[in-house]
């Protein structure tokens, strides 16, 4: 059973699950709430698998899930809508009794899956975005195929008949596809990978900022570096109220001393008011991209 149900529908879900004995479950992690608030442990009884996909699924959920149910939560955290039907199912199919054992599912975060025969994947460097790299490294996904639905290909995201997705990706030793992440969420700095959250972390503790603050205090975003051909990386902050130069110096050397990459070291700091967000919390990454540069661009 796959659906896309309102979060209040888990009475329905349960009485169609027990009915027909369904064996497969996918829906969004809201969803799973209101399904498994109402079910009995018979009700779910015919449940092998059940995935959990469109974003993170909280612990509670896990320990509710596992002890009323004796059912393991599969979190699929990146599931683009573009690649899902060009790869295989990452977890275990189900099968019937006396038939072989199904593959392993795999474990690795972010996992996709393989390719389904007929596809191909090319990753971009994420500077250089027309320079393609060795699968094996994190970069930009360029999907190929017989099938891609031609309603999500643009002039802007492909390529020929290639899609060029919006994640940072890289294949794994399993030749499985794997998605790192947004594209906007990583700049490469002196060639350097830096991801943005891991770097943010960081910085937050050299500013003493509270990480579970829900007002979000500082972002950083990569912009373009001509000197480097890579990027540069600007914060912008609510906690300073002035910037002067020595804020940068102190946080470069603040890096080095807990010993983490000082390239995470932003080279503007910019004094905002309020980070730029979506309606889904995250960071506005394009119009913080406008607006520094327009600021940037009057300073020089």
């Amino acid at each position: 059973l796959v659906t896309y149900p309102s979060p209040t529908a888990g009475v329905r879900l349960n009485t169609m699950i027990r009915r027909y004995q369904v064996a497969h479950l996918t829906l969004q992690p809201e969803h799973a709430q209101g399904l498994l608030n109402c079910a009995e442990p018979a009700q779910l009884s015919s449940v092998r698998r059940f995935l959990l996909v469109g974003g993170s699924v909280p612990e509670p959920l896990v320990r509710d899930s596992l002890t009323r149910f004796r059912l393991s939560l599969c979190e699929c955290r990146y599931v683009p809508e573009f690649a899902a039907p060009l790869t295989m199912v990452t977890h275990a199919a189900v099968r019937a009794a006396g038939s072989a054992p199904a593959e392993a599912p795999s474990r690795f975060s972010g996992n996709i899956g393989a390719l389904l025969p007929g596809f191909s994947v090319r990753f971009m460097d994420l500077a250089q975005k027309q320079l393609q790299i060795i699968p094996g490294a994190p970069g930009i996904i360029r999907l190929s195929g017989p099938s891609l639905v031609r309603s999500v290909l643009s002039k802007e995201d492909s390529v020929g008949s290639c899609y060029t997705m919006p994640y940072l990706g890289r294949v794994n030793e399993k030749a499985e596809l794997c998605i790192l992440g947004a594209v906007d969420a990583f700049s490469k700095v002196r060639g350097e990978l830096v991801a943005h959250a891991q770097a943010e972390a960081a910085l937050c503790a050299l500013l003493k900022v509270d990480p579970q603050d829900p007002v979000r205090r500082i972002a950083l975003i990569g912009i373009p570096d001509p000197a480097t051909a890579g990027h540069q990386l600007v914060m912008l902050s609510t906690v300073h109220k002035k910037v002067i130069p020595n804020d940068t110096v102190g946080l470069y050397y603040g890096l080095i001393n807990l010993k983490v990459s000082p390239q995470w070291a932003p080279k503007h700091i910019l004094a905002v008011p309020s980070i730029p967000l979506l309606p889904d919390g995250s960071v506005n990454y394009e119009f913080c991209r406008r607006g520094i540069q327009s600021v940037l661009g009057a300073h020089k």
